[in-house]
């Protein structure tokens, strides 16, 4: 039974290499690199032609799946694994536990907004 699911999977893609991966051409496999169709990014992209940029989006749970594993990738390399870490590291450390914290406690603390009576 979990052998048919793992195949199915793999059949599917999860485990391997993009189909548009070529070593001779891109060298070394990066996991945090895109290998699919280039487009602009979000940033760059004109509000008349948003819609059209959000239909080119593939929205297929492996997809889905891959875009999240190639931006943990490219987070972990960026920030957890240089040898010289220095402060972001630490700063981020220190910031995600208050965001969580600020997150979970808001219900408890919007209703003690500050304002001047006069």
């Amino acid at each position: 039974q979990t052998m048919g699911i793992l195949d199915a999977l793999f059949k599917q893609g999860v485990g391997s290499y993009h189909r548009n991966y070529d070593p001779r051409v891109h060298g070394f496999y990066s996991p945090d690199r895109n290998y699919g169709c280039t487009d602009t990014r979000l940033l760059e992209t004109k509000v008349k032609d948003l819609p059209a940029w959000l239909g080119r989006r593939n929205y297929n749970p492996i997809a889905i799946c891959q875009a999240i594993g190639r931006a943990y990738w490219r987070y972990n390399l960026r920030w957890i694994s240089p040898k010289n870490i220095g402060a972001p590291l630490l700063a981020q450390a220190c910031f995600f536990p208050m965001f969580i914290w600020y997150v979970v406690k808001y219900d408890e603390h919007a209703a003690e907004a500050h304002s001047k009576y006069h």
